[in-house]
């Protein structure tokens, strides 16, 4: 991921981080830094970037990702950090088409489908999904609230 303050970028920008598991403490904090740089960059010059992330290292693994306990583990950790609160809320619920696949299984996650996950609640992008609207309602109410405190609180001492 290039240096997210850049100027140079293009509105409308699309961030996908492919997560390596286990990720250590340091690769964490590193992902971290990005991704709060690319909001301030957001906040700064009034544009928006898609955020979301791929899991690589387990496209011959048959099971759904979020069925893969150390897979969770990662995604329970973004959910603590309150770094899904930076996330684009969903990449699953858009227009058909808008995500495409990159390294890892299927489409790339959002913070409601790495939030779900994390809970082994969504379990597969397919393409079709099916999101209960109680926990589409947590979801905004924690990610919007909580999670995204916690991570305002933090960031300043990553930067």
């Amino acid at each position: 991921m290039g240096d997210p303050r850049d100027r140079d970028r293009k509105p409308g920008s699309l961030v996908i981080p492919v997560l390596e598991v286990p990720m250590d403490p340091d690769a964490l904090l590193e992902l971290a830094r990005q991704l709060y740089r690319v909001r301030l960059h957001d906040l700064a010059y009034d544009d928006w970037t898609e955020i979301a992330v791929s899991v690589a290292g387990y496209d011959d693994d048959p099971r759904p990702l979020g069925a893969i306990p150390e897979v969770r583990a990662l995604f329970r950790e973004l959910v603590a950090t309150g770094l899904v609160a930076l996330f684009t809320t969903s990449t699953i619920i858009r227009p058909a088409g808008f995500w495409v696949s990159v390294p890892g299984k299927g489409c790339p996650l959002g913070g409601l489908e790495v939030f779900l996950a994390a809970e082994g609640k969504f379990l597969h992008v397919t393409g079709e999904a099916q999101v209960h609207q109680a926990d589409l309602i947590r979801f905004v109410e924690q990610a919007k609230g909580p999670l995204m405190e916690r991570v305002c609180r933090t960031a300043a001492g990553l930067l």
